[in-house]
């Protein structure tokens, strides 16, 4: 399905806001290994293990977009249900995705990270959160 121009309009503002919220997790919170957003597990020298190849297994984290009113060519996000409506056309919340993995070592006295450092910004109607498996190809 084709989106409109204001979809586009909303869509890039928040894949853009997406991945920077991503790109600033590594300065706040940097995992101990960035992982390709393509795998479903990363090994890693266990020191739970006694430094054994262990693998780490990633999860999708699969974010939904928040609503936005755009309005002149430009993107407002609606914070709460108290915001005036601007005008415009209204793009309700969870329209869109923002997919990346993450993943954290289970074994115990390990606590080793791994996160993608790029996300995949999908439309939510065609591609719905993966559930019990932890990866998944493309589309």
């Amino acid at each position: 399905m084709a989106l409109t121009p204001n979809e586009k309009i909303a869509g890039r503002k928040f894949r853009d806001d997406a991945q920077a919220a991503l790109t600033a997790s590594f300065e706040s919170a940097p995992p101990t290994y960035p992982a390709p957003n393509f795998l479903a597990h990363i090994r890693h020298e266990c020191p739970g293990r006694n430094d054994i190849s262990t693998a780490l297994e990633l999860k999708e984290k699969y974010q939904l977009s928040p609503a936005y009113y755009v309005t002149d060519g430009t993107a407002i996000e609606v914070l709460d249900d108290a915001i005036q409506d601007p005008g415009g056309e209204l793009i309700p919340a969870g329209r869109f995705a923002f997919i990346y993995k993450e993943g954290k070592c289970k074994n115990k006295g390990c606590g080793h990270t791994a996160r993608s450092k790029a996300g995949r910004f999908v439309d939510a109607h065609d591609r719905p959160p993966v559930e019990g498996r932890v990866a998944r190809s493309s589309a």
